[in-house]
């Protein structure tokens, strides 16, 4: 290693382990445009390829786990989305991740050419994806390929899969532990193995549920939140026709199916005496307003938004809601 190079590498190593605020105002000071509430996590960086710092956008809620190395042509970060600790994004081309996904930690990104990773889309742990195959000087013969990959929207890949490169994986998609793709995965396709195969034929990985199986599923995921916080939290009041009601260190979570108006959360208010989480799907914009000035915080699992504040037990099912690939999106209301 040259002189120049290891003085480089030391200035780089010690920026990447400042405060997270602090190497954010630098980037933006350079050019760089990234949104609110953002976390650069400790021992992480960000280069471009050409030394422009205008080619990076980073969106709002963003979180950047520690140890994560990015070296990229350009770099677009979708708001709300994740990348955890100690994933390498190399190489001189354009890496784009949509709005509301997560890359795991210990991925790795080979951007000699573009990769992109639509919205909602989950990457798993320890994931390489690779845009060359070149092992020879071409002047010999040798076989040699570069070509872009596309991951779409709402897709999955499980932990440990390569990806080849030119591949495209469609919408929805999943690709199981450990597999090689070696060729394009249709929209909605299950596929697994090496080679990668269909193991569903003909049928799509997700299916539309009706409004009852929805509620049964939310009714699942807090029965699994009482057992897994056993002696946190406590059941309040059973499932029936349009209510469910958890506490949380004493703090109510109240799951309306449906609610039209603020009256129902009025005269919860009074029998409770304690600030609630609320969770409903469709929550109208008046009833949003009402619990943005009475320190409710509101969960709408209906378009997959919250309020922007929160408070412990919000943190908590917010978080617990994640197990289950339910993403809310933080508004104003």
């Amino acid at each position: 290693m040259s002189f120049m190079k290891y003085i480089r590498n030391l200035l780089l190593a010690g920026f990447s382990h400042l405060p997270s605020g602090l190497k954010l105002a630098v980037y933006r000071a350079l050019g760089a445009r990234i949104g609110r509430d953002v976390e650069l996590g400790f021992g992480s960086s960000i280069l471009t390829f050409t030394g422009e710092f205008r080619r990076i956008r980073i969106g709002d809620g963003v979180v950047i786990g520690e140890g994560v190395r990015i070296l990229a042509g350009s770099l677009d970060i979708g708001a709300q989305s994740q990348i955890k600790n100690d994933t390498r994004i190399w190489g001189q081309s354009a890496f784009t991740l949509g709005p509301d996904s997560y890359i795991d930690q210990e991925c790795h990104f080979d951007l000699r050419r573009d990769i992109t990773i639509g919205r909602e889309s989950v990457v798993s742990g320890g994931c390489w994806i690779y845009t060359h195959m070149l092992f020879h000087s071409v002047l010999s013969g040798a076989p040699y390929r570069f070509a872009p990959v596309t991951v779409g929207d709402r897709s999955y890949l499980g932990a440990n899969v390569f990806v080849l490169p030119g591949v495209a994986v469609g919408s929805g998609a999943i690709v199981g532990a450990r597999a090689v793709v070696t060729k394009d995965v249709g929209d909605g396709r299950v596929v697994a193995g090496n080679p990668a195969k269909e193991i569903v034929p003909g049928r799509a990985a997700t299916k539309a549920l009706s409004d009852q199986e929805k509620q049964e599923m939310v009714r699942e995921i807090l029965d699994q939140f009482l057992k897994v916080y056993d002696g946190r939290a406590r059941l309040i009041r059973g499932w029936d026709a349009t209510e469910y009601i958890v506490a949380y260190n004493g703090q109510p979570l109240y799951y309306r199916t449906r609610v039209d108006d603020a009256a129902p959360l009025r005269d919860f208010a009074r029998s409770s005496g304690k600030p609630f989480t609320l969770l409903s799907f469709g929550i109208p914009g008046p009833v949003r307003e009402y619990c943005s000035g009475n320190a409710i915080c509101w969960f709408d699992l209906g378009d997959g938004t919250r309020s922007a504040k929160d408070h412990g037990p919000a943190r908590v099912i917010g978080r617990f809601l994640e197990d289950y690939g339910i993403r809310l999106v933080p508004v104003t209301s």
